[in-house]
């Protein structure tokens, strides 16, 4: 395990797309951030094995010059992920994610990110899939957040501090 001591404003768990997302938004605002991981950010973890998959509202795409289906709103995407769902989804978590992912895509477009729209996506009544290879958004993921002035730390592990009562 890597050793390192200080005081962060934040310590964000997980070096993937999300926590390493998550650590560039804190810096942005001003905190000192800590991202611990079980393994070396940039090689280790989901977000490098996966596929990159992820859903965007044709608007959205659209918005960012991409060639996608104008009919495709924010609020088709909203119903067609919440009644995939079977409504159990927590639909405001749901809308944050419609309403912020083209945002976000578009951060990742001024980045470097390369990606293609899929015309048909599974699971959609629209073509509102994007691919992007796990390997490429981790690295790039990786470079912004050390850019930003991330600190990175791996070897991370939780270990268990309650004992299970009998």
């Amino acid at each position: 395990m890597s050793e390192q001591t200080g005081v962060w404003d934040v310590i964000v768990l997980g070096g993937g797309a999300a926590g390493l997302v998550a650590a560039f938004h804190a810096r942005q605002a001003g905190a000192s951030v800590l991202v611990v991981n079980k393994g070396l950010v940039g090689r280790s973890g989901a977000t490098i094995t996966s596929g990159g998959g992820v859903s965007v509202a044709g608007e959205s795409l659209r918005a960012i010059g991409l060639d996608a289906d104008a009919s495709d709103t924010e609020e088709r995407f909203l119903s067609d992920t919440i009644s995939a769902g079977s409504w159990l989804n927590d639909q405001h978590l749901v809308q944050s994610m419609v309403s912020g992912i083209g945002t976000e895509l578009s951060r990742l477009v001024d980045w470097g990110i390369k990606f293609t729209v899929n015309k048909r996506a599974p699971g959609h009544s629209s073509g509102r899939g994007v691919h992007i290879s796990g390997v490429d958004m981790q690295r790039a993921l990786t470079r912004i957040a050390v850019q930003a002035g991330s600190q990175l730390s791996r070897g991370f592990s939780i270990q268990p501090v309650a004992e299970k009562r009998q």
